[in-house]
């Protein structure tokens, strides 16, 4: 009878083990799955949070760029005051009249008339320092030798007016080593007018220029004129021929 129930003592036993183990088995795996579904969960966390960083830092950085471009960028103003916009007209209008004054009239030679009855009137008031002299040589101080003169040379202060001897077509303006910023004008009939030693010159090639107009303004001299000083350079030629402007002169 004891034996008896011993047997069934050991056989509770063995039921209540394997319910015990049942129950840890479960457990474990009920653990395993709930920290299986846990983890995506945290990733996405932690993906997420670097996401919204990242978007407030751009938020701050475009703030900054706007408090930065509000700094740098310059207020515009649309008043001036009366004294700036007068020099302003008046600059516009005296840039109108010399570009005005360039254009091109359809001139030809043709129209023009000049022959040896015309007349010149002086481009620049002035003592004559050197003559023109083509039958003998004249002395040149700053070259220090004699050499034939194909024009006159007048002295002048620099920026002083040179004015138009007669009227005329300017057909070339360049720089000559020489005699600097050099005017070759046609008078007609073959007679042609040089004008050197000047700055300024408002015309352009082509531009008819009349008797008395403003041609350009003295200028400081060549190195060939340095020590006679600011001057006037002119000259008047006869086809390919110089002729001695003083004779042409009122």
């Amino acid at each position: 009878m004891r034996k008896d129930k011993w047997k069934r003592f050991l056989k509770q036993k063995q039921y209540m083990l394997a319910a015990g183990l049942m129950v840890v088995a479960a457990a474990g795996m009920t653990g395993i799955y709930v920290s299986e579904q846990a983890a995506p969960e945290k990733e996405q966390v932690q993906e997420a949070e670097p996401d919204g960083e990242k978007e407030e830092t751009v938020e701050q950085d475009t703030e900054q760029a706007e408090d930065v471009a509000s700094i740098l960028t310059p207020e515009v103003t649309t008043d001036q005051p009366a004294e700036q916009q007068a020099l302003t007209e008046s600059a516009t209008e005296s840039v109108q009249q010399e570009a005005e004054a360039a254009v091109q009239t359809g001139m030809t030679s043709a129209d023009l008339n000049f022959s040896e009855s015309s007349e010149l009137i002086w481009p620049l008031q002035g003592n004559v320092i050197m003559n023109y002299s083509m039958d003998q040589t004249v002395y040149y101080a700053t070259l220090d030798c004699y050499r034939y003169n194909p024009a006159v040379v007048i002295a002048g202060e620099v920026n002083d007016k040179v004015t138009c001897a007669a009227d005329g077509i300017i057909t070339d303006i360049s720089n000559n080593e020489e005699t600097g910023c050099t005017v070759t004008m046609d008078l007609g009939n073959g007679y042609t007018a040089v004008y050197g030693q000047l700055k300024e010159v408002p015309f352009e090639t082509g531009a008819y220029v009349e008797a008395g107009d403003v041609l350009g303004y003295v200028s400081e001299p060549t190195k060939y004129y340095s020590v006679e000083g600011s001057n006037l350079y002119f000259a008047l030629r006869h086809g390919d021929e110089p002729v001695d402007p003083i004779t042409f002169f009122e």
